[in-house]
């Protein structure tokens, strides 16, 4: 039987697909985040892959899945979700699935599914996206995957070469702690000149690292995104997600959603996305952890306004944003909807927006007409009305009406 990764933040079903696979003699490694997941499988190199689409943490259970398909791309992947599969096709596109495996989980389907996605033998193996290499203390190689075997293979230390230093030009030293921060070039031992780029992760508990190689034929910011994730990376982005909270895109365009999704994840924002709007209370319910709604206004302005009540009720603080091609500003407002952008918008007006309004109470979500304050002013402190909780900031002349009498006053900053 095959090595079989899990994560899932659950613990009770972690360990419940923990028994149940390792009665069918797998060998089961189960872990909480996406993070976990790709760093342990990364080196554990399971057969399957079994995870939860939605985590705790800003790496999802799809993005576990492309990440570890770029490194060994014969990776057999089963996504559990609390939403119907059809809700699905919009954010699947990327990555490989076996099977999609909709929640609460039963035994039997979980045994079924793993031994159906064991990969046949049979099949010509798919060239993996990106070339990793396992490095150990004094450049040992501990691990290289396929892509890694044909770039040494080009050397004079060939394919199966241990160290690293044998792969080396003579004369070159490579600081694999600067490649941590940048892609650091070397050069190789071949019969024609040839230069590579690593980026490197630091090493895992004092021992090895991970590190990331390229042809210097192919350009520098070739998948940065991907490497980024894989390694753990956070240089790359330059204006980081400010917020705490992840985003829950609805679009049943898969061209408009798949370009949404890929924008809040290259701000380093948890996001997840779905087709259709009867999956968003599924999701609220499943991770309290979304606090953002982000909804296309050609799903219809009455589907999005029952849509926004029942979100709000399930999340009363949730920011609600919308976005289409054709400015829908006004309607926006009169169902609720903070933010609307038109297309096509800049993330950084996207971040500006959503950091300078405080629209709603973090504690229960009762409207407020504040602002956060701009550089040289001084924020005052300003009592909820409806929960007396506490929000620092200045009154926003751009806030509904309404809301002027949802806050008292009770000092400056």
């Amino acid at each position: 039987m095959g090595g079989v990764l899990v994560v899932d933040d659950d613990e009770s079903s972690r360990r419940l697909l923990s028994v149940a696979l390792t009665a069918d003699a797998h060998d089961v490694r189960a872990v909480a985040t996406g993070r976990e997941a790709i760093d342990l499988g990364l080196r554990f190199r399971p057969s399957v892959l079994l995870a939860d689409w939605v985590l705790k943490d800003n790496v999802n259970g799809l993005n576990v899945v492309e990440v570890l398909q770029a490194v060994f791309p014969d990776l057999r992947a089963i996504l559990m979700t609390p939403c119907s599969p059809d809700d699905l096709h919009a954010d699947v596109g990327r990555p490989r699935l076996a099977d999609i495996v909709e929640k609460p989980l039963s035994q039997e389907r979980i045994r079924e599914s793993v031994r159906s996605a064991l990969p046949s033998r049979s099949g010509s193996p798919r060239k993996p996206m990106l070339a990793v290499i396992e490095v150990g203390p004094h450049g040992s190689i501990l691990f290289a995957n396929a892509r890694a075997r044909e770039m040494l293979a080009q050397t004079h230390a060939g394919p199966d070469t241990d160290n690293l230093g044998e792969v080396l030009a003579p004369e070159h030293f490579v600081d694999l702690d600067a490649a941590v921060k940048r892609w650091v070039p070397v050069t190789v031992r071949a019969e024609r000149h040839q230069r590579w780029y690593l980026r490197s992760q630091p090493p895992v508990s004092g021992e090895s690292r991970l590190i990331v190689c390229r042809p210097q034929s192919e350009p520098r910011s070739w998948d940065s995104a991907l490497v980024a994730t894989l390694l753990n990376l956070r240089d790359h982005q330059r204006g980081r997600w400010p917020f705490q909270g992840r985003v829950l895109v609805v679009d049943n365009a898969a061209a408009s959603c798949g370009w949404l999704v890929s924008t809040f994840e290259s701000l380093g924002a948890g996001c997840y996305a779905v087709a259709h709007i009867q999956a968003v209370p599924r999701l609220l319910l499943a991770d309290e952890g979304i606090d953002f709604l982000m909804v296309q206004c050609g799903l219809g302005r009455e589907a999005i306004s029952r849509c926004v009540a029942t979100a709000r009720g399930i999340r009363p603080h949730l920011t609600v944003l919308a976005t289409a091609a054709t400015d829908h500003t006004r309607q926006c407002r009169e169902i609720g909807i903070e933010h609307f952008f038109l297309e096509p918008w800049r993330a950084d007006d996207l971040i500006k927006a959503l950091a300078a309004r405080i629209s709603r109470c973090t504690r229960c979500g009762h409207g407020l007409p504040l602002r956060r304050a701009r550089t040289g002013e001084v924020p005052e402190r300003w009592a909820c009305a409806h929960c007396g909780a506490i929000n620092e900031g200045l009154l926003d002349d751009q806030s509904p009406s309404e809301y002027a009498s949802h806050v008292q006053h009770v000092s400056a900053g």
